[in-house]
């Protein structure tokens, strides 16, 4: 029996949406495993579930070290990580349309991290 197979028009767009699949599954994962970690640590340490003052640490004192519990720090870490997720999302998508040399679905990305980085600046 011989099968002939049509090269797949959608290659490039299920590419795509795999990776961000993958990529979102392991940074959620990742995430959800900080803030897990941060809760039984503060459980563990009996360290108070909150601070005064922002409800996570900013990602600056994150990355320098802060005083704040090891717990603290590594929920914080989780929440951040989540809270990057869609603007990686859209680097990898610039990336893999860069690749496929679609230059319409770059510059909609393209715009869209523009937009992102715009409304982080403005909204906090």
């Amino acid at each position: 029996m011989n099968r002939q197979f049509k090269p797949n028009e959608n290659g490039p767009v299920q590419n795509l949406e795999g990776r961000m699949r993958k990529l979102s599954l392991v940074m959620s994962l990742a995430g959800l495993g900080l803030m897990c970690a941060g809760l039984t640590d503060m459980l563990i340490t009996g360290d108070p579930f909150s601070l005064p003052g922002l409800a996570v640490v900013p990602l600056k004192p994150l990355i320098w070290g802060h005083t704040a519990p090891l717990g603290i720090m590594l929920a914080s870490a989780g929440v951040l990580l989540l809270g990057l997720l869609p603007a990686v999302r859209v680097v990898l998508a610039i990336w893999l349309f860069i690749r496929a040399h679609n230059p319409g679905g770059t510059l909609v990305a393209v715009v869209v991290l523009m937009e992102l980085i715009l409304s982080i600046h403005l909204g906090g």
